[in-house]
């Protein structure tokens, strides 16, 4: 099961993915240059009640608007999805509907898309959770609010995220990883890479 993860910069994206797979948080912040994936196996039980054992992919895509050009080979094959805002940050909340049409267009199917409303632990709130609710509904996604520092709604965001993708019909000739793996990066791509050499 391959699951994206995309929002803006800065949002807690690579730190749900670690507090999800590892079990870890890091109060350091690096941007993440291009995509990492980590992956872990679940079991979860699917819509015949019967346990299946599934290989759980989430994708850490960056944020930034100069990085989406990364993005289409990262979002093809996607089987989930999810769009994290900071609810401190009422501008990564703003963006929301424009990260949804994103992976909308880029896949160009029906896939599950939960909107995410990440640091819930932070004073300052900028976002309430029934702005949040709203908003989800009104895009036709599941919402959830989770704390990645203090391991808050993490494991249950996951599993409902299993249990939809266990539960909806299944493509009958999916992607296989490694063909998204080996796909080779635009030209564009590359000599953007080469100039954030000098940067980093």
């Amino acid at each position: 099961m391959k699951c994206i993860v995309i929002g803006d910069s800065g949002v807690g994206k690579t730190s749900l993915v670690n507090r999800a797979i590892n079990n870890t948080f890091s109060n350091r912040y690096k941007a993440t240059i291009g995509a990492d994936f980590l992956h872990k196996s679940f079991t979860s039980t699917n819509k015949d009640g019967l346990e299946e054992e599934v290989m759980f992919q989430l994708w850490d895509t960056a944020g930034r608007e100069r990085f989406q050009g990364l993005g289409v080979a990262f979002y093809r094959g996607s089987d989930a999805c999810l769009v994290c805002f900071d609810v401190t940050n009422k501008s990564s909340f703003e963006h929301v509907p424009n990260w949804v049409e994103e992976i909308t267009v880029q896949t160009g199917g029906p896939l599950a898309i939960s909107i995410v409303g990440t640091k819930v632990d932070l004073e300052g709130r900028a976002v309430s959770e029934a702005r949040g609710r709203a908003l989800a509904k009104e895009l036709g996604c599941e919402y959830f609010e989770v704390s990645a520092k203090e391991d808050l709604h993490v494991q249950p965001l996951l599993q409902q995220t299993l249990r939809t993708f266990v539960n909806q019909p299944q493509p009958d000739d999916p992607i296989p990883v490694d063909l998204l793996l080996d796909e080779q990066p635009s030209t564009l791509t590359k000599i953007y890479n080469w100039l954030l050499s000098f940067v980093y």
